[in-house]
């Protein structure tokens, strides 16, 4: 990002994580207990940069607040 931006300028630029994220468990696990082992294989993913970020659009806050 630019240096000596006003922050005015500034905006948000959205990005969706597009990935499937797949580990083996049991027939019978819970989905719910899951969460620390795709955690991990996220991890191994973008260490390894192959995920893929996709562009969803922009945000600007409004400044009437």
């Amino acid at each position: 990002m630019e240096r000596n931006v006003d922050m005015s300028d500034i905006i948000s630029f959205d990005f969706t994580l597009d990935n499937i994220l797949s580990v083996k468990a049991p027939k019978d696990t819970d989905p719910d207990t899951l969460h620390e082992a795709v955690r991990d294989k996220l991890i191994t993913l973008i260490q390894g940069k192959h995920e893929c970020f996709m562009f969803e659009g922009t945000f600007e806050e409004d400044s009437n607040d």
